[in-house]
Formats: C-alpha cells, structure tokens, sequence
C-alpha cells in the first residue's frame, strides 16, 4: 500500500496538468479579486473619494475576511478541478498502468485507495492555493477587515470538505467514463446543468431555487459561501454524504468491472 501510495503521489507531483491546472487556478483567481479592485477604484475616481484601503473598502464592502469567505463558491475552483480529476484519473485507463499495477499482484482496493487519496491531496492543494492567493491580494487592496470570527474559519472548512466531495464525485465519473475527453465534458457540463434545471423547477414548482437545489452539492457550495448563511450544519452534512458515496460507488464500481 505505501508502494502505491509513493507511486501515486509521484506521478501527481511529476504530472504537467497538475501545475498548469493549478496556475491557471490562482491567475483566474486573482483576476477575479484585481477586477473587483478595478471597479472600486473607478468609482472612487468618478466620485472624487481618496482610493487609499480603507476608503475603497469602506465603499464597496469589500475586504481580506469578505473575499476569503466566497474565495471557494466561486465556479474556476470546481471547474479546473473537474478538468484536472479527469485527465489524472483516465490517465491510467489510456496508458494502461491500472491494469499492470493490478497484474502485478496489488489489490484493486489498494490501487484505487491511492489513487483517491492523490485526488484528494490535490484538491486540497488547489483550494488552499486559491485561499493564498485570495487572502494575500484582498489584504493588499482593502485591507483585513473586521468581524472576523471562529464561524468563519469553521464556513471555510465546511467549503474544503465540499471541494474534496466534488473532487471524490469527479472521479466516480472518470472511473465510470475511462475516456479524458468524455470525462471532462461530463465533469464540467452536467454541474451546470443540473444546477441550472433544478433552479428552474424550484422557481417553477415551489417559486424559491433552494428547495431542490439544496441537496446538490454545487449549489450547497454556493450556499456555504454565502456569509450571512446559517445552515453550515447541512451543508457540511451533505459534504459528507456525497464525499462517502462517491468513495463507496467508486469501490464498487472498480471491484466489479474489468481494468
């Protein structure tokens, strides 16, 4: 199992998509913050206002604790993470190395156990990227902020639970697609339009989006991020069931489907 477990973590940390998923991450992300900043200082120059920090963050409402508390709800995350857990996971189905690990005598439970926590690992690493790179250019534009609580820090290990849901739901789907190209076309269009589908019943059947939607994981993310939310117990809830049935059915599927 360690044998498996230094191949995989290897192979992730050799692996070229890895970084560039990871850096087109952290610039789409600061992107996003630097626009933001953009915009405020526009208006402050249309309005004659000094644009030092605290007068841009006073304006606009923005600061460090704001942005880092939406840093993960954001779409780019999920997204460049779908594309990522495809490519990794298909990988070994195109070049053949999941059926030679398992020819060699190691157990399917074993290869997929370490291939899972390399999934895993990475979606930690890409999340808390985009939490450095949030936190460092929100607190060079507006400042830290004020109200900064211990809900806060437990709403942002709530999100990290999801982003690790997300990333075991990602493989359960390249596991069962095999194919990169299939997989990340699945992984990226079906939470959007699920997503979609559901807000659209929701306003249809019961006039409100949540009613449907809020057993979805990518719109329980949405909702975790959201600051004046209070269901954090749901959402970390629903984190858990999605993280432990996509493990499950990952199981399952691999120990009854030939490699």
């Amino acid at each position: 199992m360690g044998r498996l477990l230094r191949f995989e973590f290897r192979k992730l940390f050799r692996q070229p998509a890895f970084y560039i998923c990871a850096g087109i991450l952290a610039a789409l992300t600061f992107l996003n913050i630097y626009s933001s900043y953009m915009i405020g200082r526009l208006l402050m120059s249309e309005l004659g206002i000094s644009q030092t920090p605290s007068a841009l963050s006073e304006l606009t409402g923005v600061t460090a604790r704001s942005q880092l508390i939406r840093a993960l709800g954001g779409s780019n995350v999920t997204l460049i993470l779908g594309i990522f857990v495809s490519l990794f996971v298909c990988s070994d189905y195109a070049e053949g190395t999941a059926k030679n690990i398992i020819g060699r005598g190691s157990s399917r439970t074993a290869w997929l156990t370490a291939k899972l926590s390399a999934v895993l690992a990475a979606a930690i690493i890409m999340a808390a990227a985009v939490l450095l790179v949030t936190f460092g250019a929100a607190f060079g534009f507006w400042g830290l902020g004020k109200g900064w609580s211990l809900t806060d820090g437990f709403r942002i290990l709530v999100q990290m639970l999801l982003i690790l849901a997300h990333a075991a739901f990602f493989a359960l789907f390249s596991l069962l697609i095999r194919k990169s190209g299939g997989a990340v076309a699945f992984n990226i269009l079906v939470p959007v339009t699920v997503t979609l589908i559901l807000t659209i019943l929701g306003l249809l059947i019961f006039e409100e989006t949540d009613t449907l939607s809020r057993w979805w994981l990518p719109s329980v993310l949405s909702a975790a991020s959201e600051e004046g939310r209070k269901d954090l117990g749901h959402c970390l809830f629903v984190g858990l069931i999605y993280l432990a049935g996509s493990a499950g059915l990952s199981y399952l599927l691999v120990s009854r489907r030939d490699v």
